[in-house]
């Protein structure tokens, strides 16, 4: 394939995975499961894997707009909402 912003083409596997997130407002981390997305092995690499609008084929919520623009940039599962750092 050949990624965002990549200047070469690479084989990339696909995995399953598991990140910890803490989240603002939350005493505890919270764990985010992610099925069937690609690996990029690079230490200099600081984009998640989270992809939302794959997500969002799963009934996952978002709202992208940031709050400096009026938006709650935050992602919404099962009633519950997740907010982002941006």
């Amino acid at each position: 394939m050949s990624g965002y912003q990549s200047e070469h083409e690479q084989v990339l596997s696909v995995v399953n995975a598991v990140t910890k997130a803490y989240i603002e407002g939350r005493d505890e981390p919270v764990l985010f499961v992610m099925h069937y997305v690609t690996l990029v092995v690079d230490e200099n690499e600081k984009e998640s894997l989270h992809v939302p609008f794959q997500s969002m084929r799963h009934g996952i919520k978002f709202d992208l707009t940031p709050k400096i623009h009026g938006g709650k940039c935050n992602m919404t599962i099962e009633q519950e909402e997740f907010p982002s750092q941006v």
